[in-house]
């Protein structure tokens, strides 16, 4: 009967947006372009770079994924090997759904498991993470077949399969690992320590190795443009190398020092208990959004700090539950949550962090449901009860807002959180596509969603503060367009190109839009 329904839920959900090709914008575009450069036999290269430069960002496994779909499909047009990773990424929700129940199952009696696999499909995050050609699904799919097959041990080798392929998909997957190894360091099985450090050593080691070689490599030590490898271009640079910085998005606020990444982690750990709380039930945003209307239709003033109070308590309880599974005597899957925990604290993306806890959900739903599950007593199971019916249906209620209000028709398909500054910016990406010079090099906040749409090179502006130093790095390239927007989640464009054209009225000249806001897109003025 719970399988019934949990496919049912995927039915539900997947069936209003089955049409169309996967979402490739925000890092989707990398990673499709990636995708046609293996599937052409160009090497892992990002292909909208001048010189079109090879990646070390992100490790390969979900690009190459994306390279098998255009070669069965024969096409790297993202309308038709798109449509292909959308029905492939709905069959690894609905796997997704079932390993989540089968997961909690093994450790949880009763209907529990059923309600844990719900709390896990309703979540907003996951739809909407799931509509994208982002690596999370495919990774949380991945470290959960770990954590089902480590506790196999007639297939040793098992876990290191899945482990592997949550490494080769996110970075985070060095987590898998560790807690792989520690759990057996725990246990006092060194031998099995070493055996599993071994086998992680192979997929860490060959992908940091391929990242050294390419950074001593004659293409890193001379790019194709003075700030092509700066370390706040996010995409053609390690990790290490962009995380050094305060704020990624300013690097004028110089680098981190130990100070400085000491107090990072103090903050990311206040901000992690509503954070983890949010991961199991709803995003702050939105509660709030329904505590001031359950205000409006009750006149009754509810004070907004209630919602974090609240998904506060909720993260306290997923930590007990953890604390209590090790208790209990269980290792690896505690070690896995806070050893992923720590990995997050760590990073300078603190809005990011409802997309790095969504791998975790199941997890961290069996954590949470281990705690309310526990205390005995009629009133105190009630309590409970009802409590997760509202989480339940606050779920609900926000997935249906967002299909109904927040997931628009785009051409022949839907995408969630389209707006008008999404549809804006696409209006003048097509004219770039009909009007601009087929060797014209834009700069824009979205390259590889322009590049997909046009073929044209393009890339990030300069994180420059100083608009002459700007507009130097600019001609270096040389930049030909500045695409200009008003997208809400990144405003790069905006803060350190748009300075350039108004210090230099005379050699950028307004070729679509309007001067003061939407998509406006200036060209270069040729010098005489």
């Amino acid at each position: 009967m719970a399988v019934v329904v949990l496919v049912a839920v995927a039915a539900a959900l997947w069936l209003p947006r089955l049409a169309g090709p996967l979402d490739l914008r925000y890092d989707a575009g990398v990673y499709y372009v990636l995708a046609t450069a293996l599937a052409s036999g160009r090497g892992y290269r990002l292909l909208n770079e001048p010189g079109a430069i090879q990646a070390i960002q992100y490790p390969p496994l979900l690009a190459a994924f994306g390279a098998a779909h255009q070669w069965l499909t024969g096409s790297s047009d993202p309308a038709v090997a798109g449509h292909a990773l959308r029905c492939s990424y709905a069959v690894l929700f609905v796997a997704y759904l079932l390993a989540t129940y089968v997961f909690l199952r093994r450790r949880l009696a009763g209907a529990w498991p059923l309600v844990g696999a719900l709390l896990v499909a309703l979540h907003l995050q996951l739809t909407w993470l799931s509509d994208l050609f982002f690596a999370e699904l495919p990774f949380a799919l991945a470290a959960l077949c770990f954590l089902l097959a480590a506790e196999r041990a007639e297939r040793r080798w098992l876990p290191g399969v899945g482990a592997t392929a949550a490494y080769l998909l996110r970075s985070a997957g060095i987590g898998v690992f560790a807690a792989w190894i520690a759990e057996a360091v725990v246990r006092l099985r060194f031998r099995d320590a070493i055996a599993r450090s071994a086998i992680a050593l192979v997929p860490i080691l060959a992908w940091q190795l391929y990242i050294v070689h390419v950074q001593h490599g004659p293409e890193y030590r001379r790019p194709a443009y003075a700030y092509q490898r700066a370390p706040y271009q996010y995409y053609n640079v390690s990790y290490a190398e962009n995380m050094s910085y305060l704020d990624t998005f300013a690097p004028e606020r110089g680098r981190a020092g130990a100070g400085a990444l000491v107090g990072r982690v103090a903050a990311n750990v206040a901000r992690l208990p509503v954070a983890v709380g949010a991961s199991v039930s709803v995003e702050a945003g939105w509660l709030h959004g329904i505590v001031m209307r359950l205000a409006e239709l009750s006149r009754v003033s509810i004070p907004l700090g209630v919602v974090e109070m609240t998904l506060g308590v909720l993260g306290v309880a997923c930590l007990a539950g953890q604390l209590l599974l090790l208790a209990d005597g269980a290792r690896l899957v505690p070690l896995y949550w806070l050893g992923s925990l720590a990995l997050i604290v760590v990073t300078p993306w603190e809005l990011q962090f409802a997309r790095y806890l969504m791998p975790l959900a199941p997890v961290t739903v069996l954590g949470f449901l281990t705690a309310v599950s526990r205390p005995r007593g009629p009133l105190v199971r009630r309590l409970a009860a009802a409590a997760l019916i509202g989480l339940l249906v606050a779920q609900s209620y926000v997935l249906a807002y967002a299909f109904a209000r927040q997931h628009p028709r785009v051409d022949d398909h839907r995408a969630f959180f389209y707006d008008d500054a999404w549809a804006a910016h696409d209006a003048g990406i097509a004219w770039l596509g009909r009007d601009a010079p087929p060797d014209a090099i834009v700069a824009t906040s979205t390259p590889y969603w322009l590049h997909l749409a046009t073929g044209l090179r393009a890339v990030l502006p300069p994180f420059e503060a100083d608009p002459a130093e700007a507009e130097r790095l600019l001609e270096s390239v040389p930049i030909e367009y500045l695409a200009l927007d008003d997208l809400g989640f990144v405003d790069v464009i905006r803060r350190y190109a748009a300075p350039v054209v108004t210090a230099f009225p005379d050699r950028w000249r307004l070729v679509y839009g309007e001067p003061s806001h939407g998509a406006r897109i200036y060209r270069r003025v040729p010098h005489e």
